[in-house]
This record gives structure tokens, sequence and C-alpha cells, in this order.
């Protein structure tokens, strides 16, 4: 739970309203836009708060906020010149769709692909499932389900531009023995997303928001 407060100025006197929001995924993106641009401030029991304006103060700063999730299952699976195989990642997801599952994202290498989903989408029959069509129809030369994961969202403003950014995130993890089990940033500039064990969360929020904002 998070409470957020608004304040306004009148001419007679200032009127101070309390909201309270219960946020099923904790990220940037699930605060209201008609709030955006108000004097408003996300408070916790140590720190005052952060506040949350229209427009971003330090232009030269891309970090803006940073955001973690839990309860997140990966399934991994490599095949030799995966990348040459045609419709390889179609079929894949059409398992997933035949089983009535959604997905989150999906990071991928040449030989290797993940497909990162929230826990409540799998059952250990499902498990069992796409485990089996993918050894034996997308004949897969490795397959696992990883579970008790985590995902830590750093959001700014044209990150990609900045050098050295992603080095800075991924430093400032291992100096706190933080072990990275994937890494990915979209072409809108705007988040890098960090997928770690569920157990180092709290850990590496820590160790990110000191390296950015202290």
């Amino acid at each position: 739970t998070i409470c957020l407060y608004l304040s306004l100025l009148t001419t007679d006197c200032r009127i101070v309203f309390f909201f309270f929001f219960f946020f099923k995924q904790k990220t940037a993106y699930e605060i209201m836009p008609s709030l955006v641009g108000s004097e408003m401030c996300i408070r916790d029991s140590t720190h005052p708060g952060t506040k949350i304006v229209l427009k971003h103060s330090n232009r030269d700063f891309p970090v803006v906020g940073i955001a973690a999730d839990a309860h997140f299952t990966s399934i991994n699976m490599s095949k030799y010149l995966m990348n040459r195989e045609i419709g390889f990642g179609r079929k894949v997801l059409q398992i997933l769709e035949d089983l009535n599952i959604r997905w989150e994202h999906m990071p991928t290498g040449i030989d290797d692909l993940s497909i990162i989903l929230r826990d409540r989408e799998l059952t250990p029959i499902k498990e069992e499932e796409i485990l089996r069509q993918l050894r034996q129809k997308l004949e897969v030369d490795h397959a696992e389900i990883e579970h008790d994961l985590s995902i830590i969202m750093i959001v700014g403003e044209k990150m990609k531009s900045h050098i050295g950014f992603t080095a800075s995130a991924t430093k400032a993890v291992a100096d706190n023995h933080i072990n990275i089990q994937m890494i990915s940033q979209g072409s809108s500039e705007v988040s890098i997303m960090i997928v770690i064990n569920s157990k180092q969360e709290k850990a590496a929020i820590k160790a990110l928001y000191k390296a950015f904002f202290e």
C-alpha cells in the first residue's frame, strides 16, 4: 500500500488530500496521468518521499525511477541455430496460446530464448506439457522452467544515449554480490529490465538507488 498526498494552494488555506492506492504491480506506469504535474509525493516510513512533477528537473540525468515486482517464472530453451529456423518463435508462442497462457517479456539470443511470465499463469500440469512440446515438437536441445524471479525496471529518458549507463547499473548490483539472470533494453529508451532471484530483490533496489540517486 502506498500513500499519496496531493497538496493544493487556495487563497485562504492549504488543502491536503490523501489518497490510498493498492498497486498489484509496483510499476511507474500505474499512476493516473491526471495526477502527474500536481505537487504529489510518494511517502514511506523512513524517507520524505519522491515528488512527481510534470517536467524532469535534471535533463542531463537519465534515471527518473526504479520499480520492481516479484512472482515471475521464466521458460528457458536453447537450440543450435535457432535463429535460422523460420517460425520458431511463433511455434513457441502458439504452445502458450493453446494453453491459455499470457507472457510478459521475451529476451532472446542467437541459440536461446526465454519467456517470462507471472507465476499464476502456470500449473504443474501446464509446465509438464510445455516442456514436453518444446522437446518433442520443436526438438530443442535444452528446456527448463525457472521460478522465484523478480523484475527490476530502471525507468528514465533517452538512456541509451548516455554512455556507461548500463555499466553503472550492472556494477551496482555486482558490487553487492547479486547475480543478473537476464537483462533487456527496448528501443523506446525509457526502461531497462533486469531479472534476478527474488531473494535478492530488496538488496538490488537499494544498490541501484544508491548508484543513481545518492
